[in-house]
């Protein structure tokens, strides 16, 4: 399909005041299985170095949050393998039915309710057909209120976390992922907070905000702030616990 053409269809869809089904029609159509940045896969090399330097690379998981179509934990199986570490797990939550209800400090934005949707089947089906090992991969399903429960680490023997993916957008799901994800913190865990320039950059709102709101109640834990990438992500290392 010319790109022209596309263009057009998109922007007469604006005009129209569409923009949410041209969004969905974008991602979940003419998107494919690719990166949803072209700053990712830098990022993610750059994380895993960093991790082997820290020597946590061999002693973790890795935790992804909002995982959409399965791309970046599938490439984060990839790049691990690539430092030797076989034994690394690859946790990915997910409610595959999209965000949840956008409201409170992130009502307004350019984030809906629905947004980023796709089926577990349909991830489950990118995985195994980019030739993923599956037997490394565990997709939880549930709104992170209902999914991040205490249990689930020892029902799936999860050990610390290596490195965290949040890409959950909003401030109450990020709050949720960090309260959970405390319990998998040791020291070098390296976190990338996927939009945490999303809502304008601001620091009332989504996953700068719940990150703020974080550190002020859990005081113990300590942060440096490693490496941006893209306009929009953010990279932190855990320095005490």
């Amino acid at each position: 399909m010319p790109i022209r053409f596309v263009r057009f269809v998109f922007t007469v869809l604006r005009i129209f005041r569409l923009d949410r089904f041209a969004d969905r029609l974008y991602w979940s159509v003419l998107h494919g299985f690719r990166p949803t940045s072209r700053w990712h896969p830098e990022a993610f090399r750059r994380s895993f170095a960093l991790a082997k330097k820290y020597k946590t690379i061999n002693k973790g998981d890795y935790y992804e949050f909002g995982i959409y179509k399965g791309y970046a934990l599938w490439y984060a199986q990839n790049i691990a393998s690539t430092y030797g570490a076989n034994a690394m797990r690859f946790y990915g939550f997910d409610s595959f039915a999209g965000l949840p209800e956008v409201s409170g400090v992130d009502a307004g934005g350019d984030f809906y309710t629905g947004q980023f949707a796709c089926k577990k089947e349909d991830v489950i089906h990118n995985l195994k057909t980019h030739h993923a090992h599956m037997d490394r991969i565990f997709l939880i399903e549930g709104y992170f209120e209902h999914s991040l429960k205490e249990n689930i680490i020892a029902d799936y023997a999860m050990r610390k976390a290596t490195i965290i993916l949040v890409d959950c957008d909003l401030y109450a799901s990020t709050m949720e992922v960090l309260r959970f994800a405390k319990r998998l913190f040791m020291k070098h865990t390296l976190i990338l907070f996927d939009d945490w320039n999303s809502h304008s950059g601001g620091k009332q709102s989504g996953e700068q905000l719940a990150f703020t709101q974080f550190c002020k109640d859990y005081p113990t834990f300590t942060f440096k702030k490693m490496f941006s990438y893209g306009w929009h992500g953010q990279v932190f290392q855990i320095t005490s616990v």
